[in-house]
Parts: C-alpha cells; structure tokens; sequence
C-alpha cells in the first residue's frame, strides 16, 4: 500500500510534470500561444498587454514548479498551482459557455485537446491539487 507520504510525492511530481511540459511549451511556442490569446474572444487587452500576458502565464507556471521542488517552498508552489488550475479552469468555462465564438485551442494548455478535453484536464489538475494539499496536511512533518 502507498503511504500518505508517497502519494504526496507522487502527486507533487505529477504537478511538476506538467506545469513543465505546459511552461515550457507556451515559451518555445510563444508567438502562437500570444496570437492565440489575441483571437480570445474573452480578453479585450491591448496588443501590449496580451504580450507580456504570453510570457507572464508561462513564467508563473515555471515559477510553480521551482517552488515545488524545495520543501521549504512547496506549500507556496502549491496554492500558485491552485490559483493557475482555477484560472485555467474558468477560462475553459468562459469559452466554452460564455463567449460569442469558440476559437482554436491550439494554444491551450495543451495544444492537441479541444475546449472541452482541456476542462477536463484542469479539473483533474485542480483535483491533483487539492489531493496534494488535503495530503500536506495530513503527513508528519520529518
């Protein structure tokens, strides 16, 4: 049986996996990830905006997994990881049922799903999140 330690390092190195893999991808495909959310139609930001937006969100999602790779700031890493899962979330949300024209997902969180398969996955990011938190508190400190 898998203890409440290991399932928290499990679960720690699931969110580091892909808080890398979406970081990254979003970097090295920058100009497309920046033209998408250009054509959102859920963020009227100026062209300005929309450019530091490109690199900010890939920043916070490399800045997660930094943090969670240190015990001493995990627990940060973890809530940082909470918050971009409820955003991701809510913005597949606001797609999906809120905006006047669904636009390509190509430069989503991953950029081979549809609106809907990106939900999913963050809500199971989010539910991975929260599993690792409700974990955190229930491990002994060593």
């Amino acid at each position: 049986m898998i203890s409440k330690r290991n399932s928290l390092v499990i679960l720690i190195s699931i969110l580091v996996l892909l808080f890398t893999y979406i970081g990254i991808n979003q970097l090295i495909f920058r100009e497309d990830f920046e033209l998408n959310l250009l054509n959102s139609p859920l963020l009227p930001i100026p062209e300005t905006g929309i450019f530091l937006l490109s690199w900010f969100i890939p920043i916070l999602e490399l800045l997660a997994v930094f943090l969670l790779l240190w015990s001493r700031t995990y627990l940060l890493g973890l809530y940082l990881g909470i918050f971009l899962f409820i955003m991701y979330t809510s913005y597949s949300l606001g797609i999906l049922y809120f905006a006047s024209y669904i636009p390509c997902s190509c430069g989503g969180m991953l950029k081979f799903l549809s609106w809907k398969q990106q939900l999913w996955v963050s809500l199971g990011g989010l539910m991975i999140a929260i599993l690792t938190f409700y974990f955190n508190k229930t491990v002994k400190k060593v």
